[in-house]
């Protein structure tokens, strides 16, 4: 008997285990053996994210659904990054060998948000609704770094990040209404519950961490506005 497997099917993953994502070790004076390890996981992790962007698309789309740990490194790469607002950054030293890394976080996040490759190469809106969504492939606060890193005003690829985001939301509505739910959620309760702990905090640490939390919260509302208008509504709404 010949069994009938799906090129989508768990057997076609390649064994790759990523990393998760750590910042910069800032220490005054810099220890080499820290600083060596982490510049050893950025180079790692850029030679595992190579390879995922090497694959065929079905390889591709395998690796993105039966994957546990591409998703968790992601995932930690989008809260951790540097921000151009940040006040640390990476030593110049090192910033070559992270713009690499972040050029190909970029172009994977791309891959993700992308149906149709080619003519041959493509998943069928509904097929790609469906495993964006039930796979985890992105939710709301994913979005929001990707437009906070890479979108308006500040991150260089806006335009881009605007196509991306409008064809994950035209071909999985799912995501407005999770949006919609993030929106109230962030103006209701967020900003409100940061703003009423600005008297009670008790040191200045304390206090910078607050400003910098809602500072932080403000301009990812901010990115996800400029780099992908139609999202205004729901936060006016």
């Amino acid at each position: 008997r010949i069994d009938v497997v799906s090129v989508l099917d768990i057997r076609f993953r390649s064994d790759i285990n990523f990393l998760t994502y750590n910042i910069f070790p800032i220490h005054e004076p810099p220890d080499s053996v820290i600083l060596a390890e982490w510049r050893k996981e950025i180079q790692i992790s850029c030679f595992d994210l190579e390879r995922v962007l090497k694959m065929s698309h079905e390889k591709f789309w395998v690796q993105m659904i039966h994957d546990e740990t591409i998703h968790p490194f992601l995932f930690s790469y989008l809260q951790k990054a540097p921000r151009c607002w940040d006040i640390w950054q990476i030593p110049e030293s090192f910033t070559g060998l992270h713009n690499r890394l972040n050029r190909l976080v970029f172009f994977t996040l791309l891959r993700m948000s992308t149906d149709k490759e080619t003519i041959d190469d493509f998943l069928g809106s509904e097929s790609f609704a469906f495993t964006i969504y039930e796979n985890f492939i992105f939710d709301v606060p994913k979005i929001m770094d990707i437009c906070s890193l890479y979108g308006n005003p500040y991150g260089g690829n806006g335009p881009i990040v605007g196509r991306m985001l409008q064809n994950i939301f035209t071909k999985q509505p799912t995501y407005i209404e999770d949006l919609r739910m993030v929106c109230s959620q962030v103006l209701d309760e967020v900003i409100p519950a940061i703003s009423s702990k600005f008297d009670s905090a008790e040191t200045t640490i304390g206090l910078y961490d607050l400003l910098c939390y809602h500072f932080d919260t403000c301009m990812s509302v901010l990115c996800l506005i400029a780099t992908y208008p139609p999202t205004a509504h729901y936060f006016k709404a």
